[in-house]
C-alpha cells in the first residue's frame, strides 16, 4: 500500500469535489486524457531512471547527488551528449575526469557512425546503396560501442534474448548478441523486445526490416487515427462510455474519496471486481477483488485510491468453457486488429494472448503466451510464443495443443468488431481486444489506436510490415527513411531559419541528381545551382 499522509487526502478530496472531468466536455476530457497518458510516460521514465540510479549507487557507493553532479561535469566537457542511459551503460560513473574525456571522444565518433548509417539506409531505401556496401560501418559501429559498454551492460541486454540461453554463454557470445541488439535498436529502431520477440538474431537485416516496428508504428497511426480518437481509447472510461453497449459489464469510475459510495453500490451489483488503471497499458496493475474476501470495505476502498490514485472497477468476465480450458486462472482475450476505411472494414489479423497457472492477466508483456488465429474460422493456427522468444506447441500448464485449437462462435466475435468500428470518430486502424463469456458473447475488454503487432507477426514468425504500410496507404519505403531527412530539414530552420517543407522539397531534387542527401547540409546545396552540385558531388 502507498504511503499517503491524511493531509494529502483531504486536499485530494477537497480538489474532487471542484473538479470532475466526467462531467466536463468532450474536448476538455479528451485534453484530460491526453494529459494522464503524458504523465503516465513520464512516470514510467523515472521509474526506469531511479532503477538506474539504485544499480549506479550499489556498484559505485556514491550518492545519488554525487552522481547527479559526477554526470553534470562531464557534459560540462562539451565533447559530445551524454544521456543518462550511456552514463549508466558505459560506466561513465566509475571513470575519472580523463577516463570520461576519452570515452566521451568515442561516443563522438559512434554518433557520427550512426548518422551516417541513417543516411546509409536512406539511400538503400532509395535503391541508390546496397546492404553489403553498408556492412562495414556497421561492424565499425558495433567494435566502437563494444569496446564503449560495461560487460554488465551487455549481459543485462542479452538476458533479454531468453530463448538463446544467454545464460550459458561466454563472453564473446553475450557480446555478438548484445552489439547486435544495440545497432538494430539503433539504427532499424527495433526495440530490444522487438529483437527477441521476432528472432532477429536469426534474421538478416532485408528479413528484419520485413516486421513492423514500434518507433515506426508509433510514426504511422497517429497520421491514420485523429489524436482525439487516440485520446479516447487511451481512457478506458471513455472507451467504456461510447461502447458501453458491447462491454456487457458494469464499469465505474473511482477518482476520490468521494465516490466511496459509487464503489459501495458497485459491490452491491457484483460480486467480483476487475481493479484497473484508468490510463495504463499491458496489464499492468489490473487486480481481482471479491468481495467473499474484503474484511473491511471502507479500509480497501481508502488503501486502492492511495495506491491508484484513479482507477476503474469492472465486472468479472466468465469466459467460455473452451476459453477456460486453455488456462482458467485467466480471461484469456482476442485482439483483432481491424481496419475502417469510413466504408469497409477489413480484418488485417487476429491473435490470443493466454494466461499462465496462477496469472490472471494474459498479456505477452505479463508473462503470457500468444498465439495467431485464421482470421475466418477462429481456430489457433500456429504455435504459442512469449515475449522471451520462447514458443510452444502445448500450453505449459493445462497441456493442451495451441494449433487447430478452435474458439467458440467466431463468427460472433467478428460481429462484434464490425458493429463497432465506426462508434469512435477517427479511429480507423485499432486493435480490439475481446473476451467470449459463459453465455458465448463476445465482448469489448479494452481498445487500441496504437495497436501492437506482437500477435499479428511473431506466432507465425512473419513480417507485416508491407501490408501495413499498404493498408493504410502509407510510403511503400515507410517513415524511417525520411527521419533522418526530417532532423536535419529541422536543423536548417534553427540555423538559417528555411522551412522543413521547402528543405525537404529542395533536399529530395538534390537526391533526384543522384547525390547524397547527406552532404546536403554540410554544404548548404539550397545555395548552389544544379550544375554546381552535380560538379561538386559527384564523385563523393
Amino acid at each position: 500500500m502507498a504511503r499517503v499522509s491524511w493531509l494529502w487526502r483531504i486536499g485530494r478530496s477537497v480538489k474532487a469535489l471542484f473538479v470532475n472531468d466526467e462531467k466536463a466536455g468532450t474536448a476538455e476530457r479528451i485534453e484530460f486524457s491526453q494529459k494522464q497518458v503524458d504523465r503516465r510516460d513520464r512516470k514510467k521514465k523515472r521509474g526506469i531512471k531511479q532503477s538506474g540510479y539504485e544499480e549506479m549507487m550499489q556498484d559505485s557507493g556514491l550518492t545519488q547527488s554525487e552522481l547527479d553532479e559526477k554526470l553534470a561535469r562531464f557534459r560540462a566537457m562539451d565533447i559530445t551528449h551524454l544521456s543518462f542511459y550511456r552514463f549508466r551503460a558505459n560506466g561513465f560513473y566509475k571513470m575519472t575526469d580523463e577516463e570520461a574525456a576519452e570515452a566521451l571522444r568515442g561516443m563522438k565518433r559512434s554518433v557520427e557512425i550512426e548518422e551516417d548509417l541513417k543516411w546509409d539506409f536512406r539511400q538503400i531505401d532509395l535503391g541508390k546503396k546496397s546492404y553489403e556496401e553498408v556492412q562495414p560501418r556497421i561492424d565499425e559501429l558495433k567494435e566502437l560501442e563494444s569496446r564503449l559498454m560495461t560487460p554488465a551492460a551487455k549481459k543485462e541486454i542479452a538476458m533479454k534474448a531468453g530463448y538463446l540461453h544467454p545464460e550459458d554463454m561466454n563472453e564473446e557470445q553475450i557480446d555478438n548478441v548484445a552489439m547486435d541488439m544495440e545497432f538494430t535498436r539503433r539504427i532499424l529502431r527495433y526495440s530490444h523486445n522487438g529483437y527477441v520477440e521476432f528472432h532477429f538474431f536469426e534474421k538478416s537485416i532485408p528479413e528484419r526490416r520485413e516486421f513492423i516496428n514500434g518507433h515506426e508504428r508509433r510514426m504511422l497511426l497517429p497520421l491514420v487515427n485523429t489524436d482525439e480518437s487516440i485520446a479516447i481509447l487511451d481512457d478506458k472510461l471513455m472507451t467504456y462510455e461510447r461502447l458501453k453497449d458491447w462491454f456487457g459489464r458494469d464499469m465505474v469510475n473511482i477518482g476520490s474519496e468521494k465516490d466511496w459510495f459509487r464503489f459501495k453500490a458497485f459491490f452491491d451489483n457484483n460480486e467480483t471486481a476487475v481493479i484497473k488503471p484508468r490510463f495504463d497499458s499491458l496489464g499492468k496493475g489490473i487486480k481481482l477483488i471479491r468481495k467473499s474476501e474484503i474484511k473491511n470495505m471502507r479500509k480497501t476502498f481508502i488503501e486502492l485510491i492511495d495506491d491508484y490514485r484513479r482507477f476503474l472497477m469492472e465486472g468479472f468476465i466468465d469466459a467460455a468453457d473452451e476459453i477456460k480450458a486453455l488456462n482458467p486462472d485467466s480471461v484469456n482475450t482476442v485482439r483483432i486488429i481491424a481496419y475502417y476505411d469510413g466504408k469497409t472494414t477489413s480484418i488485417r489479423s487476429a491473435s490470443m494472448r493466454i494466461g499462465r497457472s496462477g496469472s490472471f492477466v494474459d498479456n505477452a508483456g505479463a508473462g503470457g503466451i500468444t498465439v495467431a488465429i485464421d482470421r475466418e474460422t477462429g481456430m489457433i493456427d500456429s504455435d504459442g510464443c512469449d515475449e522471451r522468444g520462447f514458443r510452444y506447441e502445448k500450453h505449459p500448464d493445462t497441456g493442451i495443443r495451441f494449433k487447430g485449437y478452435q474458439l467458440p462462435k467466431w463468427d460472433k466475435a467478428l460481429e462484434t468488431v464490425y458493429n463497432v468500428v465506426d462508434k469512435i470518430e477517427g479511429a480507423k486502424y485499432v486493435g480490439w481486444d475481446l473476451a467470449c463469456t459463459s453465455d458465448y458473447r463476445w465482448v469489448i475488454v479494452e481498445a487500441n489506436g496504437k495497436t501492437g503487432f506482437f500477435g499479428a507477426q511473431a506466432p507465425h514468425d512473419l513480417g507485416r510490415r508491407r501490408e501495413f504500410l499498404n493498408t493504410i496507404g502509407a510510403d511503400p519505403k515507410g517513415a524511417l527513411y525520411e527521419e533522418v531527412a526530417l532532423k536535419m530539414a529541422q536543423r536548417v530552420k534553427e540555423e538559417y531559419g528555411i522551412p522543413e517543407e521547402e528543405t525537404m522539397e529542395k533536399l529530395r531534387h538534390f537526391e533526384s541528381l543522384g547525390l547524397d542527401g547527406r552532404l546536403f547540409e554540410r554544404n548548404r546545396a539550397w545555395e548552389l545551382t544544379d550544375e554546381e552540385c552535380i560538379s561538386r558531388f559527384s564523385k563523393l
